[in-house]
């Protein structure tokens, strides 16, 4: 079981991110302008898949980014609040935005 941590009243809450199966590699996590948090991690329990999660919704909510034997993982997120992702799989860099 992996855990995100969040801030509140200057005290530490965890919260569950996920928690089925073998998840958490190669974690990184960005804040944005509003204190949320966006985490990028592997799951590795069918495959290599590169997930993203976040508690903007006031929720944790997490999606499929890739499916691959990603590695090298890094999260950022930019003044607009855009969130820009790199890893590589198979020697290839390969960078993922929201941005329009």
């Amino acid at each position: 079981t992996r855990v995100g941590i969040r801030r509140q009243r200057q005290m530490c809450i965890r919260d569950r991110v996920e928690s089925d199966g073998d998840v958490g590699y190669d974690c990184e996590i960005a804040t944005d302008s509003r204190g949320f948090a966006h985490i990028v991690y592997r799951d590795k329990t069918t495959s290599s898949e590169l997930k993203y999660a976040s508690n903007e919704s006031g929720t944790w909510m997490s999606s499929v980014m890739a499916i691959a034997s990603a590695g090298d993982t890094s999260i950022a997120v930019d003044a607009a609040d855009n969130i820009h992702i790199t890893f590589v799989s198979g020697g290839q860099a390969t960078y993922l935005t929201n941005r329009d």
